[in-house]
């Protein structure tokens, strides 16, 4: 499985010099962009550098080109995959991932955001590579599937009726919701269809910075399932989970002038944004050489992202942030959340797996099997494989060792590799025969019957892996 080590990727996006709310025009602005990818705020020494700064007269066509191409490449080729936005409440992180509405809640064609263009990417990638194929090589299965959590509790969006949902681990890294609604999709369209129907059980309030402010965090899911059809059956399966997170704001009550429902709302997305930033702060410390423990368990959030913060999983954080001299606390913070981010380390695995040969193998090692039997009680017709192979490994002369025949063994033991069981078999068989060709080799020595077992190579490596290293790696 391929394991490739590398950075979260940081994108901030500032947003545009427009009013999202009831109080939060001003016409100054505390930043500037440098470079393409660095930011100076006004009145601060310092400046912020990330991977690339989505300026304000960028298009959602652009920051999709920027954020969500390369992840939903990744995808298709088995890795998992996570974007999430992170900023402050009304710095355009819902309008980036989900899109612009117009007065009936639908979305705006031109103003698309991260996810519908996802799923349109998504699935044009599977029909290409569909075409290339032929269908009947190789099929796909996505599924969908949205979640949030509100005040700490994780709500079905794509079940109205329901009450809360619990929280599973299955092994070390596995997180899962108990019962979540997966709803299979074939088409953009059908994908679409889910997203508004989750997107219309999302709760949304109006504060004093923002119209429609998400009270919740917003997680919207879809598993990916390739199988590619080989020669004899042998199937190529790689599996990926997209998660596309649109957090809830972070904020300040002397801003939103909050009461009630909604500062207890504000509290608890506060309170989680806050684990989340001690989860990366621990990250970033284990990065340094430093150990920490890492309180992913502090939050519902960083507990069913904890794949996705420092383990299998590809990451990308797109930071928006509001330009107003008002927002220059808020800006602030964003920014440093976004450079810590920036320093962690993932371990991202190829998710792939070879099945539906194990029969194939099964029948391929009775047949080493019953050759070997023929071979240790002196019968040696029709043992060309492992008799040629023995003598290789051995560097002996009794039987004279071809270099088809030795092909042939290698490309049995490499076809065995996708299966544990028949791989150590083969390769037992080969230790075997070479322990036997020893014995018939050296004049006056008794042969001796052994289980397969008891078999050991001598020194820790046996002749077959030094004659063929690339085979006997594959053993593990």
């Amino acid at each position: 499985m391929a394991t490739s080590e590398e950075n979260i990727q940081v994108f901030v996006r500032v947003r545009p010099m427009v009013s999202s709310g009831v109080s939060d025009c001003d016409p100054t602005k505390c930043l500037h962009v440098e470079q393409g990818n660095t930011i100076r705020l006004d009145s601060h020494k310092h400046s912020f550098t990330y991977d690339h700064v989505i300026e304000e007269q960028c298009s959602q066509a652009d920051v999709f080109g920027k954020v969500g191409k390369t992840i939903i490449d990744n995808c298709l080729e088995g890795y998992n995959g996570t974007i999430f936005a992170y900023g402050q409440t009304g710095s355009g992180k819902t309008f980036s991932m989900i899109g612009g509405k117009d007065e009936s809640d639908n979305i705006i064609h031109e103003q698309r955001g991260i996810i519908p263009r996802a799923m349109e990417y998504l699935f044009s990638l599977i029909e290409r590579e569909q075409a290339k194929r032929g269908k009947d090589n190789i099929d796909f299965v996505c599924s969908c599937s949205f979640l949030e959590i509100y005040n700490e509790r994780i709500f079905d969006l794509l079940d109205s009726n329901c009450t809360g949902k619990q929280l599973r681990e299955r092994g070390k890294q596995d997180v899962y919701v108990e019962e979540a609604t997966e709803v299979k999709v074939e088409t953009p369209a059908q994908a679409m269809d889910v997203l508004a129907t989750g997107n219309s059980n999302r709760r949304v309030a109006e504060t004093s910075m923002n119209r429609e402010s998400s009270r919740s965090h917003a997680i919207f899911t879809m598993a990916i399932k390739c199988i590619e059809t080989g020669e004899g059956g042998l199937q190529n399966i790689r599996q990926a989970r997209l998660n596309l997170i649109d957090l809830a704001g972070s904020e300040r009550q002397r801003d939103t002038l909050a009461e009630g429902a909604r500062l207890r709302e504000a509290g608890q997305i506060n309170k989680s944004l806050s684990t989340l930033g001690n989860v990366i702060t621990s990250l970033v410390s284990i990065a340094n050489g430093k150990p920490r423990h890492v309180p992913y368990r502090d939050s519902k959030l960083t507990f069913l992202l904890r794949d996705s913060l420092g383990g299998n999983t590809k990451t990308y954080i797109l930071a928006a942030v509001n330009p107003t001299s008002r927002s220059f606390g808020e800006t602030l913070s964003t920014l440093k959340f976004a450079q810590r981010a920036k320093m962690i380390k993932n371990k991202a695995a190829k998710n792939e797996d070879v099945v539906g040969n194990v029969r194939l193998l099964q029948a391929e090692v009775k047949r080493l099997q019953e050759q070997l039997a023929a071979f240790t009680s002196g019968d040696i017709t029709g043992m060309p494989v492992v008799m040629a192979a023995a003598a290789a490994a051995a560097g002996c002369s009794f039987f004279a060792a071809s270099d088809s025949a030795c092909k042939r063994l290698a490309a049995n033991t490499a076809v065995a590799s996708s299966s544990s069981t028949c791989r150590l078999g083969v390769k037992r068989l080969a230790t075997i025969a070479w322990r036997c060709s020893s014995a018939r080799s050296v004049p006056g020595r008794r042969m001796v019957r052994r289980s397969s077992s008891n078999i050991k190579p001598c020194c820790g490596v046996s002749p077959f892996a030094r004659r063929w290293p690339t085979i006997a790696a594959t053993d593990g």
